[in-house]
């Protein structure tokens, strides 16, 4: 049985984290307008996706992929991850 004062403890821990980790997203200007990074990753992660798209059909390789909504998936987390890793942290 857990013990009261932890069971409290353990339901508003979400909630604090939530509210501590809210003021903390970084912010980009784009005309005078400030966008938070994490709208700007996942763009510039697509447009990566669609380089290495055009990449692997001009040199052929496309056609080795196994599952490839899998592969592009992949990569557009890696890539959109990495973005927000290296600029914003």
């Amino acid at each position: 049985m857990i013990p009261r004062r932890l069971r409290i403890i353990l339901r508003l821990c979400p909630l604090v984290l939530s509210a501590a980790l809210c003021a903390c997203d970084p912010l980009i200007e784009v005309g005078g307008a400030y966008f938070p990074c994490w709208l700007f990753c996942p763009m510039v992660g697509a447009a990566g996706v669609f380089g290495v798209h055009l990449a692997l059909a001009a040199l052929r390789f496309e056609r080795f992929l196994w599952r490839p909504r899998v592969f592009y998936a992949g990569v557009f987390t890696l890539l959109t991850s990495l973005i927000y890793l290296v600029f914003f942290r």
